[in-house]
């Protein structure tokens, strides 16, 4: 008898379970960009290519004036010639990695 209870009551729970899933509401299609991949989404070169940039960046940007402001830095850097070979996404995305790495801060420290 307790045994049947018991099984009532999980398969409740799976019920209930299941409901919840079919009601939830479909995730949106993330686009596939590199500046919106996620890391285990990104092929060797992919990877490969955005270390370059972030390295040619960290390069373009430590030429510049640090007293003109971050931001006027980041957005003379991304001009320079060495970030020439990268397009405009894949400078994005390093300089979004830099940011999550606390490049930035530590520069400025």
């Amino acid at each position: 008898m307790e045994h049947d209870k018991h099984n009532r009551h999980n398969a409740r729970r799976r019920t209930e379970k299941a409901k919840r899933i079919e009601a939830a509401p479909e995730p949106a299609p993330q686009p596939k960009e590199l500046a919106h991949a996620e890391p285990s989404d990104l092929t060797d070169s992919d990877a490969a290519m955005l270390f370059e940039a972030a390295e040619a960046f960290v390069r373009a940007i430590s030429t510049e004036d640090p007293a003109q402001g971050e931001q006027a830095a980041i957005e003379r850097a991304m001009q320079a010639e060495a970030l020439a070979p990268f397009d405009g996404p894949v400078v994005n995305e390093a300089v979004a990695f830099l940011r999550r790495m606390g490049y930035f801060e530590r520069k400025a420290a």
